[in-house]
């Protein structure tokens, strides 16, 4: 068995380039399956890391979904600014256990400058790979995505522009100079600027010492179900759930990674049918090679093995293929750096479904050549 399938791989060498087209083919469909996994289980994670804590999102009245994307994923402009002091009640507010105030300043080459309080640190368990965290206005903690964006060390000094409140000057006349350098968490923070809030308000000083965003942490579960009516009703912002946010945002993602599993499995379908088409043609072209084995006292085992060869081996250099490729990727669909390269079990589930595939596509013409007269196969060859 073992030198039939040594033979079969010789033969399938032959055919090197048509075997690695086909490969490919393979690979796509299966690469595109991984990827799929991939960033549901990191947006998953994503999901649960970046909101733990955050019961209640107070924000300016909007969207509640653009509230949630800009206030905690920054993946979206906010709605508009929220008036302190009548945020500061609710921050006060009986039921409320921790509150982190946001101002959102400019942005950097895309890369936005937010300001915080020090609880943002703590909450977010941002790390310092090098310097300290901010404590005077305008000194700046750059996360480690956005150092390596912008090439910041310490000591850089940089100036924002492009604000997301209409504000399209740049702010020469008040620099920021980085003092720490956070350690690469794999979270939003990695991709932010941060920075105290009083260095928001004096860049925009024209315009009031406002909130962008706060991120409530309620005392009890109750909290979060009838604090949102009684904000709402005092007219002035909005308290956003991300529980109910989030169940929208995993209907959308759900949607989109069907879809993308639907092209890969019909990818990865079209690709078997070429690999039966090429080495049905192969071992017609090889009848009579088969049928003088079968003349030498070849077993049907052996037979198996040569025909087996060719499907297993483009299948299984297609899943490599696609395998190997999750170390060179990034998914892109959050503010994150979500790596491939790790193990998931949706990898072990299509090897084997491969070589399965492999073990009965090779059934039929072994099973045809077996039925064939050894006299007929030769002379037909």
């Amino acid at each position: 068995m073992l030198s039939s399938l040594l033979w079969g791989l010789r033969n399938l060498w032959t055919r090197r380039g048509q075997a690695m087209a086909q490969a490919v083919l393979v690979a796509v469909g299966m690469g595109a399956a991984m990827g799929v996994a991939r960033l549901e289980q990191a947006s998953d994670k994503a999901l649960v890391d970046e909101l733990e804590g955050v019961d209640l999102i107070l924000a300016a009245v909007g969207s509640p979904t653009q509230a949630l994307l800009a206030s905690v994923f920054h993946l979206d402009d906010p709605t508009g600014n929220v008036d302190s002091a009548w945020a500061n009640q609710w921050m006060q507010h009986p039921a409320v256990a921790r509150a982190l105030p946001l101002a959102y300043g400019d942005r950097v080459s895309g890369i936005r400058i937010l300001g915080c309080t020090p609880d943002f640190y703590a909450w977010k368990q941002v790390a310092l790979e090098q310097g300290r965290l901010p404590s005077q206005p305008f000194e700046v903690l750059a996360g480690a995505r956005a150092a390596q964006q912008l090439n910041l060390k310490i000591g850089s000094v940089f100036h924002g522009s492009h604000g997301t409140e209409g504000d399209a000057g740049d702010h020469e006349h008040h620099p920021y100079t980085v003092v720490g350098i956070g350690n690469a968490r794999g979270q939003v923070v990695d991709g932010l600027l941060m920075t105290p809030l009083a260095s928001v308000w004096a860049v925009h000083e024209d315009a009031p010492a406002d909130y962008t965003a706060v991120l409530l942490q309620t005392k009890s579960p109750m909290a979060a179900l009838f604090l949102p009516r009684s904000i709402r009703s005092s007219g002035m912002g909005m308290a956003v759930s991300p529980p109910l946010e989030v169940n929208r945002l995993r209907t959308l993602l759900d949607q989109g990674s069907q879809l993308f599993s639907i092209m890969s499995a019909l990818i990865t379908v079209v690709a078997l049918v070429a690999i039966v088409l090429m080495w049905w043609n192969f071992s017609e072209e090889r009848r009579a090679e088969l049928a003088l084995l079968r003349a030498n006292g070849a077993t049907a085992g052996q037979l198996y093995g040569f025909i087996l060869a060719p499907f297993a081996g483009v299948l299984l250099v297609g899943w490599g293929i696609a395998w190997m490729a999750q170390f060179v990727w990034t998914l892109p669909f959050w503010p994150l750096e979500i790596p491939g390269g790790q193990w998931i079990p949706l990898d072990g589930y299509m090897l084997v479904a491969g070589l399965l595939s492999a073990a009965l596509l090779a059934l039929v013409p072994t099973y045809q050549m077996l039925r064939t007269p050894i006299h007929t196969a030769l002379l037909d060859a």
